[in-house]
This record gives structure tokens, sequence and C-alpha cells, in this order.
């Protein structure tokens, strides 16, 4: 490896690499930075599943990083970890080593967006008041003029309420963040609906770039907020573009018609295998008590280069406690289903 990276890297910013772990297994990294927090996910080429990264993922200011490996308390396997560099601003090198043994890989990647991909910058907007209140938002900074507008204005809406609003106002944001201080004082400070204590209270919002490739791009949006009580809350909110237009992907744009009983049948399939739940036993006996009146696949999806990953919030399944679970839907497992001329149709082995 180089010595020394060719220029200090970008406190914000986003990232899509092609390459290989040990010359011959081919990955694509989707990868965003904030200050020293890594953020994304990468995956094999051959298989199409995505691969999130943990929140302990770090890189510091030479450049040097660790990326663990998301992990679920019903994954056998515990956390596998990448640990390299950058060599330049454009190019990351280092090993991969698998949890469960020693042996380690060598990976080689390269920033690259090809035809189907676009390039885009981050921005991180955060604000606080002595320790006790704090809000942020991140999101893309996106350049293509195609899907500039369209996308400026799902920001605007998702992370603002705004409506139609083409172009990102740094100001507007401002304003979010100090009507939130201003609330915080308000509610705790002046009238001490908590009493004497002063909780503090946090709030984060974010956009990122999570899928990239054959003219599809797919956002993760992610907010969590503590403002007292047990515990914070979170959610995760996926959205789908094709990048040609601009246009948000919805099931209709790539299922066939009456598409809701297999899909949701194989769902359930691949649900009770990943949980390890009886297939012969309903969900909701089972604990999942968000699968009452039976259990369904939500539209809180992201289009995978293999499959679709699909999103339950928390309390959505089952109980806090549960998180927010995940499965995959493999293309193969719903082939019938999807529109052989439609977005994702040329992704079907």
């Amino acid at each position: 490896m180089c010595d020394n990276v060719v220029k200090p890297l970008p406190e914000n910013f986003y990232k899509r690499f092609e390459g290989s772990l040990d010359g011959k297994y081919k990955i694509v990294m989707n990868m965003t930075r904030r200050a020293s927090q890594l953020t994304g996910s990468y995956f094999y080429v051959k298989f199409g599943q995505p691969i999130s990264f943990s929140w302990g993922s770090q890189i510091n200011n030479e450049g040097y990083f660790v990326i663990e490996e998301e992990s679920s308390a019903y994954e056998e396997n515990s956390r596998n970890i990448f640990k390299g560099r950058f060599v330049n601003e454009n190019r990351i090198e280092g090993y991969w080593k698998k949890s469960s043994s020693n042996d380690s890989l060598k990976f080689e990647l390269e920033e690259k967006y090809t035809s189907g991909s676009v390039k885009a910058g981050m921005k991180y907007l955060h604000k606080e008041m002595d320790s006790l209140v704090t809000i942020s938002f991140e999101f893309p900074d996106f350049k293509t003029a195609i899907i500039k507008d369209s996308l400026n204005k799902f920001i605007n809406k998702f992370l603002l309420g705004k409506e139609n609003q083409p172009s990102i106002n740094t100001a507007a944001f401002g304003e979010a963040m100090q009507d939130y201080i201003e609330r915080y004082t308000q509610e705790v400070l002046i009238d001490t609906i908590f009493g004497d204590y002063q909780p503090p209270y946090f709030s984060e919002s974010s956009l990122r770039i999570f899928f990239n490739s054959d003219n599809i791009i797919s956002l993760e949006g992610f907010g969590y907020a503590f403002e007292g009580g047990a515990h914070g809350n979170y959610y995760y909110d996926y959205n789908n573009f094709d990048i040609r237009t601009g246009k948000r992907i919805t099931y209709k744009d790539i299922f066939v018609d009456n598409y809701i009983d297999e899909l949701n049948k194989t769902g359930e399939k691949i649900f009770k295998e990943f949980f390890k739940e009886d297939p012969d036993q309903s969900l909701a006996k089972q604990g999942w008590f968000g699968f009452d009146d039976g259990f369904f696949v939500n539209d809180n999806f992201v289009i995978c280069e293999g499959g679709l990953l699909i999103r339950y919030n928390p309390y959505e399944a089952g109980a806090y406690a549960l998180g927010a679970p995940s499965i995959f839907i493999p293309y193969k497992e719903i082939k019938n289903i999807i529109k052989a001329d439609g977005l994702i149709g040329r992704l079907i082995n």
C-alpha cells in the first residue's frame, strides 16, 4: 500500500466502489462518511444480497478504516470485518477477515460509476446547545441534471415536510434546527414538563445511498429521536428511483397485476426460515404480534442487485426489543410475478 493519501479526504462524502476480494470475488460497495463514522453496504456481484455496515464502522483522518458487517441475533455468525485504508481518494485496499476463522482475504476497490449509476456528494448539518439538545440532517447532494430536481424535491419533503421544492435551501434546514432547540428551551427549561429533570433532546434525520446501479438509485432514510422516556425511537424508510427519469418506483412498476398473494406467501416462508420460526404455525402465535391479521410484505423495500430487501420498523412486526427486522427476497423466488419488461426484469438470472 502507499504510505500517504494523495490529499485529505472530505469530512463527509459518498463513494461507490467496485473491486474484489482475493482477486476473484467481485463486490460493489456504497460508502458514506460522516466525520469518523462510516455507513453503507456492499454486495457480492454473484449473489446480489446487500450486507450493511454496522454502526461501529469508523475512519480516521489518515484514511484508515474498520468496517464491521451488520449482524443479527438470529444469525449464527458474528461480524466479519474489512480493515484497510484509502491509498488515494479513489482507491481503498486492505484485508477482509471472517469472524469465524483467522483466514483473511485481500480486497482492492476503486471508486467507479458505471453506466446506470450516478455521482453524489453528501451534506451534513447539525446544531447543538450546551450538550442538552442536538439536531442533525444528512443527505446526498446530487449533480446529475435528470434526477437532481426530482430527488431534491423528495429530500425537502422527507426531511423538512416541504412540497415541490427542487432546490436545497440550507437556510431552511437552519431554521428547522433552531426551531427544535427553541422547542426544547420552551418545554424543558421554561415549562419544566419533566419537573427538575432536564433530559437531553436528540434528533437525527438522514438519507443515504443504499443502492446505485442498473439505472436505479435507492435511498435509505433513517430517523432517531430521544426526548425523554425509557428509550429513543427510530425508523427506516426506503425509497427507490429510476435514474433515467427521477420517478419514484413502486411495486406496481416492477410486478404484474395480482402479485400480492404470491409475494406475501414467499415472504412469509423466508421470514420463518430466517428467524427460525415454526413453519406450520402462524407468526402471530410465535410472538410476532404485528402479523395478527396474517403475514404481509410491506412497501418499505430496497431494490438490490439480486432481490428485494424488506424492512419492518420497530413495533410493526413485533416488540421494540426485536428491533427493525428485515428479510431478503431473491428475484429467483418471485420471478413469476416480476414484469419481464419492467425495471428489474433484466436483473433476473
